[in-house]
Parts: C-alpha cells; sequence; structure tokens
C-alpha cells in the first residue's frame, strides 16, 4: 500500500517514523551509555492500494528508527545528537498488487511486495533540513529507488517538533518496469517500457510529539503526484496521478550493548 510510508524495519515505511524523519531530541540519560537506540512500534495509516491506485484504503505498519550506533573502531557510526550530518539506514515497503485489484490491470502480472534498503544522509543547520536516500530493492523488484528533500523545521510547542518541505522521487528502469510497465500480454492497457529517471514531486508534513524520554506519538501527511514517465504510464492514466497519504504512530526508545 505504501512505499515510503514512512519508514520500517526490515518491512515498512513509517508514518513520521521514517529515516528521514529525523528529530533532534538528545538520546535520553538512561540509554546514553548503550552502544544501539532505536524507537520501535507501530501506525495505522490510510492511503492508496498500491502506488497509482485509484481505491485508498487503511492498514498498518511497523515503525523503526535508528537513532544511535556505536561500533567498536570507529566510533559513532549513527547519531542525532545536534550534529550538523548524521547517516541513517533507509527502508521501504511497497505491498502486492495484484490483477484483480483494478480491471484496467488485466493480462499484467501481478507484483508481489518488494523491500529495498540503503543508505541516507540528513544535513542540518537551525531550522533547515535536507536529506537524500537511496535504496536496492533485494526483494519484489531488484532496482534502485530514493528521493531528495528538505524541511523546514520548528517547535511551536514544547515537546512538540513539526516539519514541512518538498520531496523529489526517483528510480531507474528495474524500479519503474515493475510498478508502470506495461506487457504486450495485458488487456485493456496498451504495452508501455517506461525508462528511469524523476518519478514523482510533492511535499510532505510531519509532527513528532514526545510524551517522555521513552514515548513517542507521531503523525504524518503526504502529498504525492507523478510525473516524468511514471507519469505517462498507462497504469497512472488509468489510476490516479496524484495521491495522499496519512498516518499516525506510537513508538518506544530502546538501549542495548551489542558487544
Amino acid at each position: 500500500m505504501r512505499a515510503t510510508l514512512a519508514a520500517c524495519l526490515t518491512l515498512a515505511l513509517v508514518v513520521g517514523a521514517s529515516a528521514a524523519d529525523l528529530d533532534e531530541v538528545e538520546i535520553p540519560a538512561a540509554v546514553e551509555a548503550r552502544e544501539i537506540v532505536f524507537d520501535l512500534g507501530a501506525a495505522v495509516t490510510f492511503g492508496p492500494k498500491f502506488p497509482a491506485a485509484r481505491v485508498y484504503e487503511p492498514g498498518g505498519a511497523p515503525l523503526f528508527r535508528l537513532k544511535f550506533l556505536r561500533l567498536p573502531g570507529l566510533g559513532e557510526v549513527v547519531t542525532e545528537k545536534k550534529s550538523f550530518i548524521s547517516v541513517f539506514p533507509s527502508f521501504e515497503y511497497t505491498d502486492r498488487r495484484d490483477v484483480d485489484d483494478a480491471a484496467y490491470l488485466r493480462g499484467i502480472p501481478d507484483r508481489d511486495f518488494s523491500l529495498g534498503i540503503g543508505p541516507g544522509v540528513v544535513v542540518q543547520y537551525g531550522a533547515l533540513r535536507a536529506y537524500a536516500e537511496a535504496r536496492y530493492g533485494f526483494i519484489g523488484h531488484n532496482g534502485f529507488v530514493g528521493e531528495v528533500g528538505a524541511d523546514l523545521v520548528g517547535t511551536p510547542f514544547e515537546r512538540l517538533e513539526v516539519s514541512l518541505g518538498p520531496r523529489v522521487g526517483w528510480a531507474d528502469d528495474e524500479y519503474m518496469e515493475y510498478y508502470f510497465g506495461v506487457p504486450a500480454s495485458a488487456l485493456v492497457l496498451p504495452a508501455y517500457d517506461p525508462s528511469g529517471g524523476i518519478k514523482d514531486v510533492g511535499a510532505r508534513f510531519q509532527a513528532t510529539y514526545t510524551i517522555n524520554e521513552k514515548w513517542r506519538l507521531h503523525g504524518r501527511a503526504e502529498y504525492r503526484h507523478y510525473v516524468g514517465e511514471a507519469g505517462d504510464s498507462p497504469i497512472v492514466d488509468e489510476g490516479n496521478d496524484t495521491e495522499i497519504e496519512v498516518g499516525v504512530g506510537l513508538t518506544y526508545r530502546f538501549g542495548f550493548d551489542l558487544f
């Protein structure tokens, strides 16, 4: 159902808790000395049934955000402790698409769920934050996909962080063919063989409320418009070239020693 929501342990996005949703809350003293710190929880979502679908449906997803990682000999390899630049793992899960999901998909093979993992980097200066991430699909498609974005970050109330900014998504030939290509076997839509490039533009609003040093409440709303060869796909023409995803979730912060 969702390709970014956003977050994701080894499965999903995350609704306000995707890898790109990086807050600046210090690591709690209770887990400061730990070698790994992460937020884990769950979310409820509402969004398109598959990319560019007309039909929307509710869903659920695990939430995972790696906050801190210290490795012997390397030191702090992942940190969000008031640093100018930070790295993070990026996850993406997209639900399966069946031929029965829409009449215009007749003759097009089903698409299994996909899972992609890769690196990301975020740079923050004051209230401005920019990030880039890339993922490789090792389940489902075997292509590369990612996005770049920027946010204006603010704290309108104590314990509440909000952010808003534009997003640009891109993908290679393999990913574009998997989700937006139409084979000659299609019974309704004309054959279509897209190439890689920019696939969507949009914006994302995120909010994180720190209940206490362990619990956090997350919310997200995202607008996406398909462009380029993705936007020209007959699947998008018959489906929807503009979509919105929303969700809310709750996470708990864990800290452990690895060695």
